[in-house]
């Protein structure tokens, strides 16, 4: 599936802090970078130094397409995935301005009429760009069962999507990645062509497209990436220590987005 943006393209994380009662009470979000907490003190009591400070925010301007004509899809709700985040509807011209953390490195929930739920980890450049436009792909649950004609699976509703793309640290589509999904039943890979449609004899994915499952169970499914090597650190927020493994969140009914980081390869 072949995502775009101004910048680069996606991939990110968060996760849900503690809570105590108290007379102040600090809330903030997170991304892959950090985790968030939402927490209270007494007085007189410091934040833990160990502790992440909260993520700089900063306006995003986002807008969505459809994965297969590639029109400007005009209704849609975007929601920042952290502990306080917001969500944003998109305006009369199809535009949405949202918060997110400076850095680049956050989750966002799609929804749109017809379309299917993105859960999307979003893996921007590190550098901040006020002007950037951050176009997100969406797939209609109509396309996802002429996809599943092209490929000649099944989908079922109650599983959901999975699609790997790789970046570098910089935001390059990084190429020649191949994915090895969970097994079982499990639809993939599926890879695609320059012209973003099915390519039924590729093993690897090109520069800027995604490796891409159907049929995945709910729950952490595991997928192993070859061809490339992951990047160390936190920004790859759900790789698997010591290996090039990623272990996926998958919801049922829901289109699953993430951009590994990886080391700088074919372009």
């Amino acid at each position: 599936m072949k995502g775009q943006a101004s910048e680069t393209s996606w991939s990110s994380s968060a996760l849900r802090g503690t809570r105590r009662v108290a007379r102040w009470c600090f809330v903030f979000t997170t991304t892959l970078m950090a985790l968030g907490f939402a927490g209270c003190a007494d007085d007189g009591d410091e934040r833990d130094p160990a502790a992440p400070a909260p993520p700089t925010l900063v306006d995003q301007t986002f807008g969505a397409v459809d994965f297969v004509s590639g029109s400007a899809i005009a209704a849609f709700e975007i929601c920042l995935e952290a502990e306080g985040g917001a969500c944003a509807q998109s305006n009369e011209e199809g535009f949405a301005l949202l918060q997110v953390p400076e850095n680049g490195r956050y989750v966002v929930r799609l929804n749109a009429d017809r379309y299917l739920g993105h859960l999307v980890y979003v893996a921007l450049p590190g550098t901040r760009c006020d002007t950037c436009f951050y176009r997100m792909t969406m797939l209609s649950r109509s396309s996802l069962n002429l996809l599943a004609r092209v490929i000649g699976a099944d989908h079922a509703p109650e599983n959901g999507l999975v699609a790997i793309g790789a970046v570098d640290i910089d935001g390059q589509s990084v190429g020649g990645m191949s994915v090895r999904g969970p097994g079982g039943d499990v639809v993939g890979p599926v890879y695609f062509g320059s012209n973003g449609l099915p390519d039924l004899d590729a093993t690897s994915a090109l520069p800027g497209t995604q490796a891409a499952f159907a049929n995945v169970p709910p729950g952490q499914q595991p997928f192993t990436l070859e061809g490339v090597t992951l990047i160390e650190g936190p920004g790859n927020r759900f790789r698997v220590a010591g290996t090039e493994s990623l272990e996926v969140p998958v919801e049922a009914g829901h289109l699953t987005i993430i951009q590994a980081l990886v080391e700088p390869g074919a372009q």
